[in-house]
C-alpha cells in the first residue's frame, strides 16, 4: 500500500505526494484544503508523542 493511499485510509485525506518529511514539513502544499491540512498536523503530532513515549524508560 502506498503512503497516499495508507494516509486516505486512516484519514479520509487525499495526498499529493508520496514523501512524508515534506508532507509532514509542509501539509497543507499536499492537501486540497486547511482542514485536510489540519488533520494530518494531528496525525504527525500523535505519531511524535508516540515515539516519544516508547523512548522513556
Amino acid at each position: 500500500m502506498s503512503i497516499k493511499e495508507l494516509i486516505f485510509s486512516l484519514t479520509g485525506v487525499e495526498v499529493n505526494t508520496e514523501n512524508l518529511a515534506d508532507l509532514k514539513a509542509h501539509p497543507r502544499d499536499y492537501t486540497e484544503s486547511d482542514e485536510d491540512a489540519s488533520l494530518l498536523a494531528e496525525l504527525f503530532f500523535l505519531l511524535e508523542q508516540t515515539e516519544e513515549s516508547e523512548e522513556l524508560p
